[in-house]
């Protein structure tokens, strides 16, 4: 079993935060862990594609661009 790229878990993020989550759901749904999370948080942050509601994060318009482009890309690397 291969491990996931940034790329795969990002978009699982994005795909997940579409209506607003918490973060608990995401941690479970992506298959991640409290620790791990913040760098995926971070990386969405950092460049627009998420953002926090009250105790949801919802995936921003320019993350759904994002999540646009990336889904071909994302499906064509996988072998």
């Amino acid at each position: 079993m291969s491990r996931r790229q940034t790329a795969d878990i990002v978009k699982e993020i994005l795909e997940l935060c579409k209506t607003p989550t918490i973060k608990t759901h995401i941690i479970y749904q992506c298959n991640l862990n409290f620790k791990i999370i913040k760098r995926y948080f971070n990386i969405c942050f950092t460049n627009g594609w998420l953002q926090k509601e009250g105790d949801s994060y919802i995936t921003t318009t320019v993350g759904n661009d994002y999540l646009l482009l990336l889904i071909p890309v994302v499906n064509n690397l996988q072998f």
